[in-house]
C-alpha cells in the first residue's frame, strides 16, 4: 500500500504516530510533565497527516485549507503550554474560548462583516463555550472526552465524504485514529490524562 493512499495517511498514520507519541511523550518527560502533554500527540498525528492530505504548510495563505496547518500548530502549542504550567480550569476554559474565536475569525475573515456574521460569531463562541465546558468538566483520566471527539470526528468524516468534501472527510478521519491511537493506551483502563493539548491540538476542527 502506498504512503499517498488515503487509508495511509486518513488512518494508519495519524493512529500510528499518535500512538507512538503518546508513548514518547511519556518517556521523555522529567519530573512527571511528559504525563501533563500526553494528550498532545493527537494534534502532533494531526500536524502529520496534513502534511499528507493537504501538502506542505504554505505562506502566506489565502484559502481556508491553507490555514489549517498553522491553526493546528498553533492549538497544539498553546494546549502543551497550559498544561505544563497546570492551569486553573477556569483559565483552560478561557483560553479555548479565546481559541476557537481566533479560529473562526481567521478562517472567515474574507467574508466577516455586517450582522449576520456578528451573529454567527457569537453563536459559535457559545456552541465553543458549550463544547470545552463539556470536555472539561470531567477527571483527569476520564476517557469520556477523547471517545467523543472520536465519534465526532467519524460523523464529520462521513457528512463531508457524502457532500463531496474529501479533503475535510481525510482530516476528519485522520483525527478519529488520531484519537484512537491516543484511546488505545488508555485502555482497558486509564493511563493517560486528557488535557488541553489534546483539546486544542485536536478537539477545535469541531469549533468553527
Amino acid at each position: 500500500m502506498e504512503i499517498g493512499h488515503p487509508a495511509v495517511h486518513s488512518g494508519i498514520l495519524p493512529f500510528t504516530c499518535a500512538f507512538l507519541m503518546t508513548v514518547v511523550l511519556r518517556l521523555s518527560g522529567r519530573s512527571g510533565w511528559g504525563t501533563h502533554i500526553t494528550s498532545g500527540a493527537v494534534g502532533v498525528a494531526l500536524l502529520a497527516s496534513s502534511v499528507l492530505i493537504l501538502g506542505s504548510p504554505a505562506w502566506p495563505v489565502h484559502t481556508g485549507m491553507q490555514k489549517f496547518f498553522y491553526l493546528a500548530a498553533g492549538g497544539l502549542l498553546l494546549g502543551a503550554l497550559l498544561d505544563l504550567w497546570q492551569t486553573s480550569l477556569r483559565i483552560t476554559i478561557v483560553s479555548g474560548l479565546i481559541w476557537m474565536t481566533v479560529v473562526f475569525v481567521w478562517l472567515a475573515w474574507p467574508q466577516l462583516g455586517g450582522h449576520k456574521s456578528l451573529w454567527l460569531l457569537a453563536t459559535i463562541c457559545i456552541a465553543g463555550l458549550t463544547i470545552v465546558l463539556r470536555v472539561t468538566n470531567r477527571p483527569g483520566h476520564d476517557t469520556s472526552a477523547p471517545v467523543m471527539f472520536l465519534i465526532a470526528a467519524l460523523s464529520l468524516g462521513g457528512m463531508a465524504f457524502i457532500a463531496g468534501s474529501l479533503s475535510i472527510a481525510e482530516l476528519s478521519f485522520a483525527v478519529a485514529a488520531a484519537f484512537g491511537g491516543f484511546m488505545l493506551l488508555n485502555w482497558p483502563r486509564p493511563r493517560y490524562p486528557f488535557g488541553a493539548a489534546g483539546l486544542l491540538g485536536g478537539g477545535w476542527l469541531y469549533s468553527p
